[in-house]
């Protein structure tokens, strides 16, 4: 009976951008490997049989060729990142629009709620700087009103 058993550690240096959309990028890699392996033979001597164990390891430069594929690669990554960004600028606005909202539902809960009575603790905290006129303004007279929750 005889069997052996190789272990080796994938050194393939791609770039993924998507399913089925993998680009061949320069690289210098390094692996391992090791091979075990035992047989017996009934026609040897004894029954004897033999097992030997190799150990290993490789460098691997790669730089890929083909001036259209490498291109096309370069240009897959830009409009990645591109859309990448475009994504961040979003989430961005999207997160400005939000405090924005929040801080305005804020400050008329307050209005609210200072109109009826006297708040303390984190209430007051959460609406401090924010006060009530208690007659109505001239028609001309500007308002100036500060929120900073």
């Amino acid at each position: 009976m005889n069997n052996e058993t190789n272990l080796q550690i994938n050194t393939l240096p791609f770039t993924g951008f998507g399913p089925g959309i993998n680009c061949p990028t320069p690289s210098l890699t390094a692996g391992l490997f090791s091979v075990q392996g035992s047989g017996s033979s009934t026609a040897a001597p004894n029954g004897d049989g033999q097992s030997y164990t190799s150990y290993g390891g490789l460098v691997k430069l790669s730089l890929p060729i083909g001036g259209t594929d490498a291109r096309t690669c370069a240009e897959l990554g830009r409009s990645r990142v591109r859309l990448l960004e475009g994504q961040i600028d979003s989430l961005r606005n999207e997160t400005a629009q939000l405090q924005a909202n929040t801080s305005w539902e804020i400050a008329s809960r307050c209005v609210e709620a200072l109109r009826v009575a006297r708040l303390a603790g984190v209430y007051a905290g959460l609406c401090q700087g924010l006060a009530l006129r208690a007659t109505s303004p001239a028609p001309n007279e500007p308002i100036l009103q500060r929120f900073n929750p």
